[in-house]
Parts: C-alpha cells; structure tokens; sequence
C-alpha cells in the first residue's frame, strides 16, 4: 500500500525553485511514451499519406486514427483531436484513442473537455493505471492537486510498478513542497527502470532536489 496524503500544503517558495510547473508538462510527455493500454496503431505516419487513406476510406477507424497520430506527430494538436473524433465516433470502445484525444486536449489548454474523454476511456478499462494517470494530469492543469494524488495513488494500487504513477506522484509531492516525499517517488521510477523516459527524467529531478535541499542546507 503506498503512503499518501489528502489535502497538500503548498509552499510556493519551494515549488518555483524546482519548476513544478513544468514538471507537469514532463510529466505529460512521459505518459505519451508510456504504455498502459495497447496502442491501435503504433507508428506515426505521414500526414499526406494519413489524410489520403481517410478520403479513400472514410469509414475506417482505423485511418482515422493514423490520421490523428500523424497531426500528433506533426505538433498540429487541433486536428489531432478532430480525427480522434472521428475516429472514435467509428469505433465508440476504442481506449487508446479515447485516451490520445484526452491528451490533445489537454495538450491545447482544454482539461476539462480532455477529462471528459479521459472518463470516458476510464468506463471502458478502469483499472487502466495510464488512464488513471492521465485523468490526473487532466486534473493538475486545472489547478487540483488533491485528485491528481488521489488518481495516482490508485494507479499505484492497481500496479505498483507503474513509472507514470510515481513519477506524476512525485512531482504533485514536489509542486507541494513535500520534496523528501518526491524524491522517494522518483526514486521508485528509477528502481524500476532507471533507463526508460521516466527514470531518466526522474535523475535530473533528483539532482535538481538535491541541489535545491543543499542550498537550504537541509539534511
């Protein structure tokens, strides 16, 4: 069982010296190279070449979702979600691409919409740690920590090896100021794959805490 706690004190001096912020947005981009749920498709492809096989086969899911993760690819995150749509429209129980719209989403400042899509996924596969963990990134853009810990700590339940989970884990202990915390979670990232995404970001936190815990002289 993990350890964890309901309603964080923030310390804001603290969190803007280690960029909690934008410890999310890392987050974020780890979970897109983080598999939870079976991709449908797992090659980016072409845009040009996406977008041909949509117009000679509009009714194919399957197009639709390579079409999305072309203008994914691409950093076009607006038409990204707009395929998924459609996509998902063509194939309502599709998970990965219920998740990947909710990433775009969130991507392009929508987490309340992202959350939607991300629930949606959730009702399908609920015990799925990578929607759990990107329903707590949906949350944390929208400023409440509180059920980003609550969604990682059920992920935790579920897989105690997941690397998203700890890793999102610590930086909600980071962005709080629970830094002995964060680093115990990152920590747990990189014993359990020090050379993934993940633990690699993970080292360059802790070397960022330990700078900043040494600075404040703290044993």
């Amino acid at each position: 069982m993990v350890r964890r706690s309901q309603g964080l004190a923030a310390a804001p001096g603290r969190c803007l010296a280690i960029g909690a912020l934008g410890l999310w947005l890392v987050a974020a981009a780890i979970a897109q190279q983080t598999a939870g749920v079976t991709p449908a498709v797992t090659e980016p492809a072409d845009v040009s070449a996406a977008l041909a096989r949509t117009r000679s086969d509009p009714a194919s899911a399957t197009s639709w979702r390579a079409l999305g993760l072309a203008y994914y690819d691409a950093g076009a995150l607006p038409e990204a979600f707009e395929a998924y749509r459609v996509a998902v429209e063509l194939d309502p129980g599709d998970v990965p691409t219920l998740v990947n719209a909710g990433v775009a989403l969130n991507e392009i400042g929508r987490p309340g919409e992202a959350l939607e899509w991300f629930q949606r996924a959730r009702a399908r596969a609920p015990r799925d740690p990578l929607v759990l963990c990107n329903q707590a990134l949906a949350h944390a853009a929208m400023g409440d920590t509180g059920a980003a810990v609550r969604l990682c700590v059920e992920a935790l339940e579920i897989d105690p090896r997941s690397q998203l989970a700890h890793f999102q884990l610590g930086v909600a202990f980071a962005e709080a100021g629970i830094l002995r915390e964060a680093m115990r979670e990152w920590e747990a990232v990189i014993a359990i794959d020090g050379h993934s995404a993940a633990g690699q970001q993970a080292r360059q936190n802790l070397a960022r805490l330990r700078i900043l815990l040494d600075a404040e002289g703290t044993p």
